[in-house]
């Protein structure tokens, strides 16, 4: 668990999905990126330049993981 936890954003991966060429037998999914690029604001797909973002929330995630160390520090498990 620390190996993963200890990753940087370059170094974690998501599929990009093109809403527009999903269908009901395939979906498009034109590639994987990193958080990185992701959180940059703009990604290449099919050598193309566009606007993306990541659909976790780095700010709810941080919000949690402060919430989730106050329960260990407490010794409390809710």
């Amino acid at each position: 668990m620390a190996y993963f936890t200890s990753r940087s954003d370059e170094e974690l991966f998501a599929q990009v999905v093109d809403y527009g060429m999903i269908t009901r037998t395939a979906p498009g999914e034109p590639g994987e990126v990193s958080y990185g690029q992701l959180k940059s604001g703009t990604i290449s797909v099919n050598g193309k330049e566009i606007s993306a973002s990541p659909i976790s929330s780095y700010s709810k995630a941080r919000e949690i993981a402060t919430i989730l160390k106050g329960w260990i520090d407490r010794g409390s498990s809710c």
